[in-house]
């Protein structure tokens, strides 16, 4: 196995796809979401891949109050490597 050194001062990582696969809870939870709320079952998908829900709720459902709405992370798995990566980042750093 090949091991590859960074040198950052500050590493920035983005969750979605990095440190964990969010994509298969995320269409489940906003599909079971807009079943049970006057929303569009279609629109959570359409062009709102990489949105937080609270940008998202408001296109699909403008009457909802969007800070009010549960978020469910079950399902939500680490990606191969993520600890290590995460590990290998320096204390304090």
């Amino acid at each position: 196995m090949q091991t590859t050194r960074m040198y950052c001062a500050h590493p920035l990582f983005d969750l979605g796809g990095v440190l964990a696969d969010s994509l298969p809870p995320i269409e489940c939870n906003r599909r079971t979401w807009a079943a049970e709320r006057p929303a569009d079952t279609d629109l959570p998908f359409a062009g709102l891949r990489g949105r937080r829900d609270i940008d998202a709720v408001p296109l699909v459902a403008p009457r909802l109050d969007a800070e009010g709405e549960e978020h469910d992370f079950a399902g939500l798995r680490p990606t191969p490597g993520a600890a290590a990566l995460r590990d290998a980042v320096p204390p304090g750093r």
